[in-house]
């Protein structure tokens, strides 16, 4: 059975260089323990906001075929989505589209996409999809062929 003795009974160097050896190892242990808490709560938050944004689109579809009462419900989960989410951007973008097809007023949206909103905002979501394609390459356009899928997948339900 190895003996290993006090810090104090080794030589001074010998003791220095254990402590420091010791020292680096409850610091390596420390960090990976940190990291993986992060990626733990990363993914967490991703997969709450996939909930969500799930929900969000299945209101917005909702609330585009007539009920009221979902425009609010689909804000509110983009909302939550956009909250939780830190390094993605469609959250933050189904939002303020859903804000702006219940308005009906478009702002400063990118030309190339706004034949696409508007047939969001018709409910046709064929002609939406079709609309993209053609479109060029615009600030958002990946993040409007997204929200297309999502409402998609929402209708097959």
């Amino acid at each position: 059975m190895p003996y290993d003795p006090p810090l104090d009974a080794l030589p001074a160097k010998r003791a220095a260089r254990v402590r420091r050896a010791r020292r680096l190892l409850g610091g390596l242990v420390l960090l990976a323990a940190l990291g993986g808490l992060l990626l733990a709560r990363f993914e967490q938050a991703r997969s709450g906001d996939e909930a969500a944004l799930n929900e969000g689109s299945a209101h917005l579809w909702a609330a585009i075929g007539g009920d009221e009462a979902r425009w609010a419900k689909a804000e509110d989960a983009f909302s939550r989505a956009a909250h939780g989410s830190i390094v993605d951007a469609y959250p933050l973008f189904a939002l303020e589209m859903t804000r702006r097809i219940r308005s009906g007023a478009w702002g400063e949206i990118e030309p190339a996409l706004l034949p696409a909103a508007k047939a969001i905002a018709s409910g046709d979501l064929a002609s939406a999809r079709a609309a993209l394609d053609a479109a060029d390459k615009a600030l958002g356009h990946a993040w409007m062929a997204q929200l297309v899928t999502a409402l998609e997948r929402s209708a097959a339900r």
